[in-house]
């Protein structure tokens, strides 16, 4: 579906994958699959309200996905990463790696990065190594992390936004940051922009948010945009 001018819009399940993420994995939760692109979880774990739940509690990921969370106690390593990527890759079909789940990938930079370095040896050189994050990544390690990032082989980076006013930001996402989360998520954006990376910030449609003007926010910089659906409970749709 689309929606804002066409800008894309996810929607209630999302979008359908093969359905063999399970089976390719050899941890539930580690692998999952939307359309043609090969998902990571490295975390179960934020520092902010999560991507799942800020879509709303009637949102959930199709069944065809394969997604899970990660079992508990357990956290992969590099070596989990690759292995299981390298064996789902040569099944075909896919063409980019997104790191993403349930949790925040940057919780477990180290990982992340050098996940990233041995995917970026093991891919097609132009296939895209995304990351799914909240932005505050930068802060959270107490220093600029958007070189290594880049330097470790990612090439996209998503950045959930979700309002363009600070005070929203906080109540939406509940930054350990205060108000000043909005501020860290966007200059984060602008530094993976400088350091060569493609970006994007996503809002979800939700009615108390101005989507427009996070779109402005989003020209402003140069980044891409995507707008993600709300999902409320049933009984609180109009």
């Amino acid at each position: 579906p689309k929606s804002l001018g066409g800008v894309e819009r996810l929607s209630t399940r999302e979008g359908e994958g093969r359905g063999v993420a399970g089976m390719l994995s050899p941890v539930p939760g580690l692998l999952y699959v939307v359309r043609s692109s090969l998902y990571v979880s490295l975390t179960n774990d934020s520092n902010t309200t999560t991507l799942h739940n800020s879509r709303g509690n009637a949102f959930s990921m199709g069944k065809n996905t394969g997604f899970d969370l990660l079992p508990e106690e357990w956290l992969p390593e590099e070596k989990d990463v690759s292995g299981a990527v390298a064996k789902a890759w040569q099944g075909g079909g896919y063409d980019a790696v997104v790191f993403a789940g349930m949790g925040e990938p940057t919780l477990r930079l180290e990982t992340l990065l050098s996940s990233c370095r041995a995917l970026r040896a093991l891919l097609p050189p132009k296939a895209p190594i995304r990351l799914n994050t909240n932005g505050l990544g930068s802060e959270h390690a107490g220093r600029d992390i958007s070189l290594s990032l880049r330097e470790s082989g990612a090439t996209h980076v998503s950045v959930s936004l979700n309002t363009a006013d600070p005070e929203q930001y906080h109540t939406l996402m509940a930054s350990p940051y205060g108000h000043r989360g909005l501020h860290v998520a966007t200059e984060f954006a602008r530094r993976c922009k400088a350091a060569g990376m493609e970006v994007e910030v996503t809002a979800v449609e939700r009615p108390e948010v101005d989507v427009k003007a996070v779109m402005r926010l989003a020209q402003e910089g140069g980044f891409g945009f995507r707008g993600r659906s709300y999902h409320p409970p049933a009984h609180s749709r109009v």
